[in-house]
């Protein structure tokens, strides 16, 4: 073996980072699976040995078989840390660079079955046990049966993976298909980690901190492979940590079961995240933490997770200040907190902030989806949501500083400069204010909030449906 190839044929791992010979447990090697053709429209990959299997779908893409794996998901019943109440979702991923047709097994006979989100246009046709569509661009879907929305189906549709990389370049760690079981390590600077479609990297029981940092300036996470926390207990380290480092990027990888942050970025710039899938059930679970980072792209991904799914926020006491974060044609499904916010842990300044062109395609939480939360005495400015497509909604809007418990900030932080424009919601479901824009004294408000285009159960949101507070000005509605 050469290089730093990780192969799983030789249950072995060398490379120049030396914490990576602490390495798997159970491995194996195959091989990729391509259609017979020069440019095959698909790309499908066999089932890792060792690596469970759904019991309750199996899927087809133009007749090749994706393997479909399990994540452990939460309901809304479990509020509180690695509760009993879970339930079990299946994904499987496949790369397409045309239309493709999807045929999904069911365990049970269909009588009903649906495609998430509705702005995909998708409608399925169903016979059998059987549910049949096709797809022609890359993408997260969500299937449901029988209208059980917890224990679904997601399809990762990626774009062909054509950059990938040698597993002799010397700054390449490359994993080959197969289970591994390791200690945290840390990705050198200017140096690739590539996971080849069938790698699932677990972290091992006693890791504490971050599983896998990427310690360096230029340094990149890639492939299809799987992340996996669930053996690390609750709060112990994220999955992936950045911190004070500048030109990162993260693509196409699933990140599963994180005890704590699932992606923590902290005070680092210029960071591109894409096409990245993330599953988090435990309380704590963020998606995504965007932490005194700035010139932050996060695009074309998907999260279910038991808290904040996208948060931006400065949680340091330094003053490093977060800005120029774009989030957009994100897939998100909200288990508990808030989809996409800027807050909580407002210690320093956020600014230009931007969510745009995502779905929603879930909400069983208890806050707001859509929400500036400042609960210290950094400032808020230039915030936007547009075209946000919701499609189950408790509640959607707020615009808050807040004076959160726990928090040791003496003084309060304020917000200016706060937009909506082009949401779409259904009712909310949840009793109670549902936009809601309150700012915290006479010297910590909330100035400059505008509702445009946004509509709720077909209608548009009016100055009437705002609830507001001494404490706000210049709230201004538009249709």
């Amino acid at each position: 073996m050469s290089g730093r190839e990780k192969s799983s044929s030789a249950c072995s791992v060398a490379g120049k980072s030396a914490q990576l010979l602490s390495a798997l447990v159970t491995c194996s090697l195959f091989l990729l699976v391509v259609p017979a053709c020069a440019q095959p429209s698909v790309q499908v990959y066999p089932a890792s040995p060792g690596e469970p299997l759904s019991a309750l779908f199996a899927v087809t893409v133009n007749g090749l078989p994706s393997p479909t794996y399990v994540a452990t998901v939460g309901t809304p019943a479990n509020f509180v840390n690695d509760a009993e109440n879970e339930g079990q979702a299946s994904f499987t991923s496949f790369d397409l660079n045309g239309t493709v047709q999807v045929s999904v097994t069911y365990s049970q006979p269909v009588l009903a079955a649906k495609v998430l989100p509705s702005s995909s246009g998708i409608k399925p046709a169903v016979s059998g046990n059987q549910v049949t569509f096709s797809i022609s661009q890359p993408g997260q879907l969500t299937v449901e049966v029988n209208g059980d929305w917890n224990n679904s189906l997601h399809l990762f549709a990626n774009s062909m993976d054509t950059n990938i990389p040698s597993p002799n370049d010397p700054n390449v760690i490359y994993f080959k298909a197969g289970v591994y079981h390791l200690e945290a390590f840390s990705v050198p600077a200017g140096d690739t980690l590539y996971l080849e479609p069938g790698t699932f990297l677990y972290a091992n029981a006693d890791v504490r901190g971050p599983f896998i940092t990427l310690g360096g300036n230029n340094t990149t996470l890639r492939g299809r492979g799987v992340i996996d926390g669930s053996l690390m207990p609750h709060g112990a380290g994220s999955l992936i940590y950045v911190y004070h480092k500048n030109n990162v990027q993260v693509e196409g990888v699933t990140l599963r079961d994180s005890g704590m942050w699932t992606f923590n970025m902290s005070q680092s710039q210029n960071v591109q995240v894409t096409n990245m899938k993330v599953f988090g059930w435990r309380l704590n679970s963020d998606g995504i933490d965007i932490d005194g980072s700035s010139n932050v792209s996060l695009t074309n991904s998907f999260f279910r997770t038991y808290d904040d799914d996208v948060v931006v926020k400065t949680s340091n006491t330094k003053g490093v200040t977060a800005s120029n974060i774009n989030v957009s044609q994100c897939v998100v499904w909200n288990q508990i907190a808030h989809a996409f916010s800027v807050g909580a842990e407002v210690n320093a300044t956020v600014a230009n902030v931007t969510f745009t062109n995502c779905d929603i395609i879930h909400d069983k939480g208890r806050m707001t989806l859509l929400a500036v939360y400042n609960d210290g005495p950094g400032m808020v400015q230039n915030a936007n949501w547009s075209n946000i497509r919701v499609e189950e909604v408790q509640r959607l809007i707020s615009a808050t500083i807040v004076d959160l418990e726990g928090t040791s900030a003496a003084v309060r932080g304020q917000a200016a400069n706060i937009s909506f424009t082009d949401i779409t919601s259904p009712m909310p479901e949840r009793a109670g204010p549902n936009i809601d824009v309150e700012g915290y004294d006479a010297t910590h408000q909330v100035i400059g909030t505008l509702f445009n285009g946004v509509t709720v159960g077909g209608e548009p949101v009016l100055p009437g449906d705002i609830t507001q507070n001494a404490y706000v000005s210049n709230v201004v509605v538009a249709q």
